[in-house]
């Protein structure tokens, strides 16, 4: 796929965003999202727990993770980090998403008090679809799918 940059969370010709709640503190819920990728199997519906990271060191902007998903292989590079809050990625190869040129997802975690955090989660992609075709066949899913990764993140933030 197409390199890119945290911009394209902004300029991309299809984003969706959705914000959730999660019943656990940020710094829980952020030590799965963000240094684990292992962990994606206990909150993200069809992920593996075979998540591993491919470059050394703490994660930070550069790093690659490889992640299994839906049998598919993803090869992934950090392009947003910040220690507690914000996690954020572009795939740089997938074994399937035909017709996807680029593609980035952004979770950004805000603390409401001490035991519960908002997540803030962007999907931007570019594609051989148009976005307006799209766009009306992924938004209700997503919203879905984040009520479902909210409570499963709870859960496993416990």
């Amino acid at each position: 796929m197409r390199p890119v940059d945290i911009g394209f969370l902004d300029t991309a010709p299809l984003r969706i965003t959705r914000a959730g709640r999660v019943d656990a503190p940020a710094d829980r819920v952020f030590d799965l999202i963000g240094p684990a990728p292992a962990r994606w199997g206990d909150w993200v519906p069809g992920f593996s727990h075979d998540g591993r990271w491919l470059t050394p060191g703490p994660p930070s902007v550069g790093g690659r993770r490889e992640v299994h998903a839906m049998g598919t292989r993803f090869v992934e590079s950090v392009i947003g980090y910040e220690q507690g809050r914000r996690f954020a990625f572009r795939i740089d190869e997938a074994d399937r998403m035909p017709g996807v040129r680029a593609f980035a997802e952004d979770y950004v975690l805000t603390p409401i008090g001490e035991r519960a955090c908002s997540l803030t989660w962007t999907m931007a992609l570019d594609g051989v679809v148009p976005a307006r075709i799209l766009r009306p066949a992924l938004g209700p899913g997503l919203g879905v799918m984040l009520r479902r990764m909210c409570s499963r993140l709870a859960a496993a933030a416990r």
